[in-house]
């Protein structure tokens, strides 16, 4: 929603608009969701030098939907820093996966059965 802010300040200082993209028109409202949102979405994608979705998934959405090139976008996901790795014995006999998020398709939850 600060796409325009964004254009602006690109407009009167000359410095490239990188933008960090976490959720679209299109994942809340559905692939036919072609409102004011997702012009003014697809306005400031156009304009952006540089366009980092949150997934790889986010990134194909912008392709696909807004139909931006590809070679304007550079996933940067989100969240992401080292962990020191553990093991510890299951009580459980079955695989066990803790997943802790909002239900989305774009969170693209069948890595978790494959």
């Amino acid at each position: 929603m600060t796409m325009l802010a964004g254009i602006e300040i690109k407009k009167k200082t000359g410095k490239p608009l990188f933008v960090h993209i976490h959720s679209l028109e299109v994942d809340r409202g559905g692939v036919n969701s072609k409102g004011w949102v997702y012009q003014m979405e697809k306005h400031g994608m156009e304009s952006a030098d540089v366009l980092m979705p949150v997934s790889n998934f986010t990134g194909e959405v912008i392709k696909q939907y807004y139909g931006i090139p590809e070679n304007k976008i550079f996933t940067v996901h989100n969240g992401i820093r080292a962990v020191e790795p553990f093991k510890s014995k299951s009580p459980y006999r079955e695989k066990v996966v803790l997943f802790i998020g909002r239900l989305t398709r774009k969170k693209d939850l069948n890595i978790l059965w494959k």
